[in-house]
């Protein structure tokens, strides 16, 4: 049946190709349906076929239309580069939660009097938790 309905999609898909040869036809065909929108979503078939005679049809209309042309491109590009896309976007969101996070740590640095440097305040010979002593004299 998936074969019988991929074969079915393959004939309409080489229907629109040999229309989108003719000007009228073509015209007619960009300007009162949504045959690009269905012809990209088809670029995402499971059937390789389908997707070339997809891809075959929107090379026709990119040549024929140059308002399509871009938009077509700019697709094909994205779908090609999806990986390589989704990658690219993860490393830049990557990236602004470190400058995020480093960024809210400088401010906590300087709101904050910097640092604790370990030293706390036996720079002024007291420490939390010891007690001073009056040195013993030897009398």
């Amino acid at each position: 049946e998936k074969q019988e309905d991929d074969e079915m999609v393959l004939q309409i898909l080489f229907a629109f190709y040999q229309l989108l040869q003719a000007t009228q036809a073509r015209v007619s065909l960009l300007s009162q349906t949504q045959i690009v929108v269905y012809l990209l979503d088809l670029l995402l078939d499971k059937s390789k076929q389908v997707r070339l005679m997809s891809d075959r049809c929107l090379d026709v209309v990119i040549e024929a239309d140059e308002a399509w042309a871009a938009q077509i491109r700019q697709r094909k590009f994205e779908m090609h580069n999806k990986e390589w896309l989704e990658a690219v976007d993860e490393d830049e969101a990557e990236e602004y939660q470190d400058a995020l996070a480093l960024n809210n740590a400088m401010s906590s640095f300087n709101m904050g009097g910097g640092m604790d440097d370990g030293m706390g305040d036996f720079r002024d010979g007291a420490h939390p938790g010891m007690r001073l002593q009056q040195p013993l004299h030897a009398s």
